[in-house]
């Protein structure tokens, strides 16, 4: 019903447009009549178009169909048209007047001035269509992304907990002063990784708190053996970054090269902000054995990946990764620019 209204409404409008063109008192009765019949060709030429023509052969690529019919109809609708104004509205109220029935001029006009209204109303809803879809497509890819992203910062590596939670256990046992200490960093990064890693971004120092949590625990794991430099070049690092994306980095490091056997394994990790660009660098050791197949792993694992996927989704064409790697060595230095987000 309100569809039906909305069309009312529209064939009225145009029927006062029309009306108006030229607008004279004296002939308003001629001119009424004149559009009233013109009235059905219009209406005719659209839904003809509209829900036949269009749908059924021009949206197939039924292309010479449409184009046979679509010619057809144009000069059935003109001829009827024409042959109504000139045997029937023209003796009636310009009796006086013996226009030609018909020449190409007024083929033409007749044919542009019927179809008009079909055609900038079709335009219209295609082009409004177009636009309904391109915001439907952006709103299923935005979905995806961050159903993607979801999936991605949800991969906190179970190994770390695992290992955790054993090592919290024995000190519970053994009623260690370290176990409240552990607690309470675990609780934290489990806090920021189920709540706080849910927005989008989160200030650089919230990051930071998160892997120097992550590093405490860490070493309590690895005891004496394990050598850790963190150095902040601030003490205030306040550019937006995705949550958890700075922690995939150093986890990886990890991963490849302190839990592979290493007698003294080392982590050396820097970050900076220089303007609107963050500089993260990571370097780790890695074992000399099986080199090959190490830097493969390193490279092309699940976590480094994940890494990748993630800049490739939040700062396309705004950030870098750099690696380097040696015998007993691999580094990767990412940089990020966050000026887009900085609001």
């Amino acid at each position: 019903m309100r569809r039906l209204f909305k069309h009312i409404i529209f064939w009225l409008a145009v029927l006062v447009f029309y009306c108006s063109i030229n607008c004279d008192e004296a002939k308003f009765a001629a001119q009424l009549s004149f559009n009233l019949l013109q009235l059905p060709f219009f209406m005719v030429a659209y839904y003809l178009l509209q829900y036949l023509l269009i749908p059924k052969l021009l949206n197939h690529k039924k292309y010479f169909g449409f184009s046979l019919l679509a010619l057809t109809l144009g000069i059935a609708i003109t001829l009827l048209h024409r042959y109504l104004e000139v045997y029937f509205i023209d003796p009636i109220f310009y009796p006086d007047f013996k226009p030609k029935f018909l020449t190409l001029t007024i083929f033409l006009s007749q044919l542009l001035k019927l179809f008009t209204p079909a055609v900038a109303v079709i335009a219209v809803k295609s082009h409004l269509d177009k636009m309904k879809e391109k915001d439907r497509l952006h709103a299923l890819k935005e979905q995806r992304i961050t159903t993607e992203l979801k999936y991605l910062k949800a991969q906190l590596n179970p190994h770390f907990l695992f290992n955790t939670l054993n090592n919290l256990y024995s000190f519970v046992l053994n009623n260690s002063p370290k176990a409240p200490d552990m607690i309470l960093r675990l609780s934290e990064i489990l806090d920021y990784a189920l709540y706080k890693s849910q927005e989008a971004f989160v200030p650089v120092s919230q990051e930071v708190k998160l892997i120097d949590n992550y590093l405490e625990l860490e070493k309590i794991r690895y005891g004496e053996r394990l050598n850790v430099n963190f150095n902040k070049h601030s003490d205030t690092l306040n550019s937006p970054i995705t949550p958890l994306l700075l922690l995939s980095i150093v986890e990886n490091a990890f991963k490849h090269g302190a839990g592979r056997g290493l007698e003294s394994p080392e982590i050396k990790i820097d970050i900076k902000e220089e303007g609107s660009e963050l500089n993260f660098n990571v370097w780790n050791t890695k074992p000399e054995t099986s080199i090959q197949e190490s830097n493969d792993a390193y490279k092309c694992g699940i976590g480094l990946k994940n890494i990748k996927r993630q800049l490739q989704l939040i700062y396309p064409n705004r950030h870098e990764v750099e690696t380097n790697e040696g015998k007993d060595f691999f580094q990767l230095n990412l940089r990020i620019n966050t000026l887009d987000h900085a609001s």
